[in-house]
């Protein structure tokens, strides 16, 4: 089997892999939007989407990926070995890709620091360009701290609030703060409110001596286990 042949199969598998991953984010993408134009004002729709949202994410940066590598094998395997031209299509490819993925890293640093910050290290150094320089990694941890400090100080103003209202809190009351404790600030929480109204729980006092394994039948695992944590500190 020949070098050139060898090429041709590598090439014809990514390129495989690229076009499968741009139809379904097509498909997945352009039913999600439909889905979006018709029932997104319904409760629970922006919590349940967030599975396919997810998914096209992967997607798309397969297919990222994929066409970047199946280029590069493109162009060498069609211009080899004329060096002069695979550098400069090479080097026009680089600078279309890094451009991009600047003003990507630029938004994901002003928009969420904080999540930014608590990636795996690895993920972060294949994939922000300012954590190569001391300057860049000193930016983030400074916008991580800043956001941390907006929700904590958002935060403490539920608690000094919830200090004025009466001992027994309300469902909604209780999800809100469990959920503003976990960065969600301002998330509806009110359908994981009628989950629970529907099987009679209208008090946050009720919950008292429900697990943590009973509550998440009602809402996501770690709300569920902050919500927890609220009832044992509020009534013991």
């Amino acid at each position: 089997m020949g070098v050139d042949e060898v090429q041709d199969r590598i090439f014809s598998c990514v390129m495989a892999i690229a076009l499968s991953c741009n139809i379904f984010l097509a498909l997945w993408g352009s039913i999600l939007w439909i889905m979006a134009v018709v029932y997104g004002t319904r409760d629970g729709f922006t919590h349940e989407a967030c599975h396919l949202v997810a998914l096209c994410n992967y997607l798309m940066w397969i297919t990222y990926a994929a066409v970047t590598y199946g280029l590069i094998l493109a162009i060498w395997s069609n211009l080899n070995p004329h060096y002069i031209e695979i550098g400069i299509a090479i080097a026009f490819v680089a600078v279309v890709q890094l451009t991009g993925i600047t003003y990507v890293n630029d938004i994901w640093l002003a928009v969420a620091p904080l999540s930014t910050y608590h990636q795996p290290r690895w993920i972060r150094f294949i994939s922000y360009y300012w954590m190569f320089t001391k300057k860049g990694r000193t930016r983030l941890k400074g916008r991580a701290i800043a956001e941390a400090n907006s929700i904590k100080e958002h935060y403490n103003k539920n608690q000094s609030s919830n200090n004025t209202r009466p001992c027994d809190t309300s469902i909604n009351e209780l999800l809100s703060t469990a959920a503003t404790s976990l960065g969600m600030i301002d998330y509806d929480v009110s359908i994981f409110e009628k989950r629970l109204l529907g099987d009679w729980f209208n008090d946050a006092k009720q919950l008292k001596d429900r697990s943590v394994d009973c509550l998440k039948e009602y809402m996501p695992l770690r709300l569920a286990e902050e919500v927890h944590k609220l009832v044992k500190v509020r009534y013991g």
